[in-house]
């Protein structure tokens, strides 16, 4: 039976992944890296999980949040984090005293006679800026309706989803005010990509049909949408050149798309005649998707993440608008001063 390390045994890979990645680090990028850093197989990557990931990913992210609580990383923005010193050390320590650590804080949260931490960032995450003397800007930028809940119990079952601990980025973190303006321009990522998975199916699937439309494809016929997939055929090209049969598929989880998933499309592609398959995920692809996907082999598979979707949208201006904001930086001439 394929099992999986225990949480404690992803502690000390997901301090490496942060150290072998730098700087700030998204959710995405970390899970991968602690998977290749561990050696798991294909079996134990594909091991489910209840909440529309894999068990890797909710083991990897459950370790991120014990680091976090207990001072080892600090929370840049939203779905991103980097290690701090306390981290840097923990990269040789004992998994054993990291978790009797964040156990001690759920116990002393419990009785409120902790604050969450607030460990200071490392000068390779942010570069400073110079506060401006006029009064900073407020900008109104959208919430995400997805609210997240903080973890109940010392270790995480299983079928527990794990949290997104997202403390106040200017109270509790020190970035200043305008830090955290500039950063939070990097949301509008996640709130379209929110948006999406959040629609109805019959309105994603019109969603879907519209912006393949603004592609370049015709003829679209969606043959299956619901709250997990939108699925359909369409032609490519046409004119003096034969159509090209084109077999799409949106996924509209959170979560990795691996190697087998693009395997199972591809044999899928094949079985409804396609020449070509496009697969489209709110999610991201593992690198052993993107390499199963350039494998010379027919049919053709064209991959979109997450990421390239929403670029593509913006590109498109198609629910997205852009503006240039000017931020005034204000630096004291101390030649200047001294040549008076």
């Amino acid at each position: 039976m394929v099992k999986l390390p225990s949480q404690k045994d992803f502690y000390i890979p997901t301090l490496r992944a942060y150290q072998n990645l730098g700087g700030a680090v998204r959710n995405t990028d970390m899970c991968e890296e602690v998977a290749r850093i561990m050696n798991l197989t294909n079996e134990q990557r594909a091991l489910p999980h209840n909440h529309n990931k894999y068990q890797y990913i909710n083991r990897a992210l459950w370790a991120k949040t014990h680091l976090y609580k207990i001072g080892m990383l600090v929370q840049v923005r939203r779905g991103y984090y980097a290690l701090t010193e306390k981290g840097r050390a923990g990269i040789h320590g004992d998994p054993d005293q990291m978790q009797r650590e964040s156990n001690n804080y759920d116990k002393m949260k419990k009785e409120r006679k902790v604050k969450p931490p607030e460990p200071s960032l490392q000068n390779d995450v942010i570069d400073r800026l110079i506060m401006p003397e006029s009064p900073v800007p407020e900008f109104d930028f959208p919430q995400s309706s997805t609210q997240q809940n903080k973890p109940t119990a010392n270790l995480p079952s299983e079928d527990v989803k794990p949290p997104e601990v997202q403390p106040d980025p200017i109270k509790s973190s020190p970035i200043s005010p305008i830090e955290s303006i500039i950063s939070s321009y990097s949301y509008w990522k996640d709130e379209l990509l929110d948006t999406l998975r959040q629609m109805p199916s019959k309105r994603f699937a019109r969603f879907i049909r519209q912006i393949l439309q603004k592609s370049g494809l015709s003829k679209i016929e969606v043959i299956r949408s619901d709250d997990s997939t939108c699925e359909g055929i369409a032609e490519m090209g046409g004119g003096l050149m034969s159509p090209t049969r084109v077999h799409f598929r949106c996924l509209r989880g959170n979560r990795q798309i691996i190697s087998e998933d693009v395997i199972n499309f591809r044999r899928e592609v094949g079985m409804s005649r396609a020449v070509q398959g496009m697969l489209i995920a709110l999610g991201e692809f593992t690198k052993e998707a993107e390499r199963e996907a350039e494998r010379i082999s027919s049919p053709m598979i064209d991959l979109i993440g997450g990421e390239n979707l929403a670029a593509k949208l913006k590109e498109l201006e198609f629910g997205v608008k852009s503006e240039i904001v000017r931020v005034e930086r204000v630096t004291v001439d101390a030649e200047f001063f001294n040549s008076i």
